[in-house]
Parts: structure tokens; sequence; C-alpha cells
């Protein structure tokens, strides 16, 4: 090992610790390597999640472009996975069949675009100084549109209206059970 090669090494080095430090605050060595030991184990995880996502997603005619994944720890010491995955919200996902056409002539690949109701938002004011108008039904619609056909193509499955008459907290929580 060259003195370049072991440089490079202690900048990673102190910059892991540094961030250990910053998203920890400041906890100490011993805790930092317990915190960062699981790194390997949640590297590998999302790895596999990210493999099954793609393999998923290219059955369905999608390429799974980019994601992130939310782990920490149960109280076992346990990791887990802590939010959804693999939904519009967490990830980036293209069209197959545009894409490689769409590339071709330089253009944006086609998507199931999270942020259609933020761009209409930011084309009518500044929503960190502004108020934000009311949303129309028809763009409101459209929003549900774009979900509903992400929730079809990325699962296969056909969306099921939910019984209107009982209460959401009440429909979530039904779900959950199953």
């Amino acid at each position: 090992m060259n003195l370049y090669q072991t440089f490079t090494i202690i900048i990673v080095f102190a910059i892991l610790l540094g961030l250990g430090y910053l998203a920890y605050g400041f906890v100490g060595v011993g805790k930092f390597v317990e915190i960062f030991i699981p790194w390997e184990t949640v590297s590998n995880y999302a790895l596999k999640l990210f493999a099954r996502g793609r393999k998923i997603a290219a059955e369905r005619g999608l390429i799974l472009v980019d994601t992130k994944y939310e782990f920490g720890f149960d109280n076992n010491g346990n990791i887990i996975l802590a939010d959804e995955i693999h939904t519009p919200d967490s990830s980036r996902y293209w069209f197959l069949e545009s894409y490689a056409e769409r590339f071709a002539k330089g253009e944006r690949p086609e998507s199931f675009d999270k942020d259609f109701v933020r761009n209409w938002v930011n084309a009518r004011c500044d929503p960190y100084k502004d108020d934000i108008p009311t949303i129309p039904d028809d763009i409101r619609v459209k929003a549900a549109e774009i979900y509903i056909g992400a929730f079809e193509r990325i699962t296969g499955q056909t969306f099921e209206f939910p019984d209107l008459g009982v209460n959401p907290l009440d429909r979530i929580r039904q779900v959950l059970i199953k």
C-alpha cells in the first residue's frame, strides 16, 4: 500500500467517523463501532431488496431507477424496515417501452410523476413563502389517477376503491391486521 492509498483510507475513515458523530450526536467511538457494524448486513438487505424490486418492475414493463430504504432497530436490536418500499413516493420508475426511444432523443423518460401536485402548486406560488392555493378537484382526481395507475402497474393488481362509509383510520387498521 502506498502513501496515497493510506491517506485515502484515513480520509474515508475520518469522513465516516465524522458522519457517525453527526448522525448519532457524539456517542463515542465504542458506540460508533457498535452502530456501524451492521452496515454490511444493511447493505446486503438493501441490495437484495433493490434486485427483487428491479425484477418485479421489469416484469411489469418498468425500470426501477433508484429508491430509498429506511432501516432501524426493533427493541431486540434486530434490523427492520422502517418505511414503505418501492412506491412512487420512495422510488423513481421509468416506463420500459418508451425508455430507449426517449433516451435516444435526449428526452426525459416517461415515469410516474409523484410531483404532479407539487408542480401544479409551484407553478402558482412559492409554497415556502406564499399561501398554497386551493387545489381544484380536477388536479386531485388526476393525482389519484396517477397513483392508482402506479399501484396497478407496480403490483399487477386492480385497485379496489374502499368503502367510503368506513372511517379511513378504521380502514387502515383493517388492512394492517390482514
